[in-house]
């Protein structure tokens, strides 16, 4: 009985140690195929101190596998803020790492930053700017942009 308790275990080792390797190797690389945006004119505000999306740059969704980066540019002005790239698939809610980030203007500040994060293999993938302001003071977008590289996937369930 012990016998086959250990090799039981063993054989759980085996599959499991591998897995948990890959969930938090902080590194990954993809054939880039495909890339998406979307940009918004016009100024928008936010003072809320819950994450919010922002109007414009949201919803940004296909089917990709391995890994995904996205590029945020941004025209800010006023109270720091905090960002984020929020992402739904068939497989839960995430958000692209490193995931929040700070920015404190100073006058009108021009903002870019790239998040990174592995997607499923043949996943529907759906894409969101989310902002909060943690003083509850107004900051303003001007303009700005999202950009997403990904390898393309196929065959995807929506």
């Amino acid at each position: 009985m012990r016998k086959w308790f250990a090799v039981g275990t063993i054989m759980a080792l085996v599959v499991a140690i591998p897995a948990i390797v890959w969930a938090f190797d902080p590194t990954g690389s993809s054939d880039i195929n495909r890339q998406f945006f979307k940009f918004r004119t016009g100024t928008v505000t936010n003072s809320s101190t819950t994450f919010h999306t922002v109007p414009g740059l949201d919803s940004l969704a296909d089917c990709m596998t391995g890994t995904v980066s996205a590029t945020l540019s941004l025209q800010l002005s006023g109270a720091p803020v905090v960002l984020r790239i929020k992402d739904v698939s068939n497989a839960g809610t995430f958000f692209l790492e490193p995931g929040n980030i700070r920015v404190a203007p100073t006058g009108t500040t021009p903002f870019s930053f790239t998040w990174v994060d592995r997607v499923g293999i043949n996943s529907f993938e759906t894409f969101s700017v989310q902002w909060k302001t943690p003083s509850g003071g107004t900051t303003t977008a001007k303009a700005g942009d999202l950009l997403l590289q990904y390898p393309a996937g196929s065959g995807c369930p929506v």
